[in-house]
């Protein structure tokens, strides 16, 4: 007589559990007349297990949740089952490129990395490894990818691996490696002319080289407080510009600044004293003879006309005297009314004559 019914304890796997690969299903069942004990996953087919213990491939199955179910009969055929609901995951995560800088690219300032990843079980967790440090990636619900901004001012110029990895559920993971060169540094000036303290004149060839790992973007002049001037790249390599002088730019101590960029904006700015110094035209010579001749002919000139001038002046007194002298006699012969020729005293007319006779010779 078998009135009571088997007792069974399911002991593994209990639910919850993540699986992959082989399987294995334990339970024990209690009872005066067992006879079989069995499992079986979503109800397809019974697999005997033997001391209490059967395995079966959960490759066999797709990744996800499924049911797995123990069962014990006894002799007079009544039975008990229990279940266990499990996931089985034996797909690694996908790991993938949302958005990234390209292969080997140079980096500077701040950059984002968007990585997809995905899995049939669930994503526990994507990370980032530089080195020896392990960094986390979390996952940004408005685009649904993985995002991380990377510092290179944290780094030393110079290639860098970056190693993103996805870990799933089972602890599956799936890596995925990215390059890049960090180049946070200005482009330098291998060199330049006219150099520090130098004195120019006339065209003055502002030139010079500069070199960089990511590549130069330009390369511009200020020549004391003027504006920004591109230089011109020449076959060589060489940067140049030429700048045509005059006296009037002449100075001591004048400044000019070379600025340099490479193409990821890195900028660096070299400044440099030189002395400007044109000696005088040939025209500026010639027009300085000119007001010379000029200024000495100008004040010959004046010194001849002031003697003249002068000269002019003593003709003028000295006529003068004589008039006087004319009116004197004249004054005199009226009053004493001596006749013309007598005692030896001349006419009126013979005084006319020499008075004449001698402005003439004056």
């Amino acid at each position: 007589v078998d009135n009571t019914e088997p007792e069974l304890e399911f002991e593994g796997p209990l639910s919850g559990s993540i699986l992959d690969g082989e399987v294995t299903v334990t339970a024990t069942a209690t009872d005066t007349f067992i006879d079989t004990l069995q499992f079986s996953v979503d109800g397809v087919g019974w697999v005997d297990m033997e001391d209490g213990s059967g395995t079966f491939d959960s490759t066999a199955f797709a990744d996800g949740d499924h049911v797995i179910t123990v069962r014990a009969i006894d002799g007079s055929g009544k039975a008990v089952s229990a279940e266990s609901l499990v996931t089985i995951d034996n797909n690694y995560p996908v790991i993938s490129v949302a958005d990234y800088p390209a292969m080997d690219e140079h980096l500077a300032g701040d950059r984002l990395f968007a990585t997809f990843s995905s899995d049939e079980v669930g994503v526990e967790a994507v990370t980032v490894t530089i080195g020896d440090d392990e960094m986390p990636v979390y996952i940004n619900p408005a685009t649904g990818f993985y995002e991380w901004t990377f510092k290179s001012t944290d780094y030393a110029d110079g290639e860098l691996e970056l190693t993103f990895t996805a870990v799933d559920a089972a602890g599956h993971n799936s890596t995925l490696v990215w390059d890049v060169y960090v180049d946070n540094s200005a482009p330098a000036i291998m060199e330049q002319s006219p150099k520090d303290g130098a004195e120019v004149r006339e065209i003055v060839h502002f030139e010079g080289t500069a070199s960089d790992d990511t590549g130069i973007e330009s390369v511009l002049l200020r020549i004391g407080h003027g504006p920004w001037i591109a230089m011109t790249v020449q076959d060589d390599g060489t940067y140049l510009y030429k700048w045509e002088t005059t006296t009037e730019d002449d100075e001591e101590g004048l400044e000019y600044i070379v600025r340099v960029t490479d193409d990821l904006g890195n900028t660096e700015d070299t400044t440099y004293s030189i002395d400007v110094n044109n000696p005088m035209s040939m025209a500026w010579i010639i027009l300085a003879i000119i007001l010379v001749v000029l200024v000495v002919l100008g004040y010959f000139f004046m010194r001849k006309k002031d003697e003249e001038m002068e000269t002019e002046g003593q003709s003028m007194e000295e006529l003068e005297e004589i008039t006087a002298d004319y009116d004197a006699i004249a004054g005199l012969e009226d009053e004493m009314e001596i006749p013309a020729g007598e005692n030896g005293i001349s006419s009126s007319d013979a005084l006319v004559d020499e008075l004449v006779e001698e402005l003439e010779e004056k």
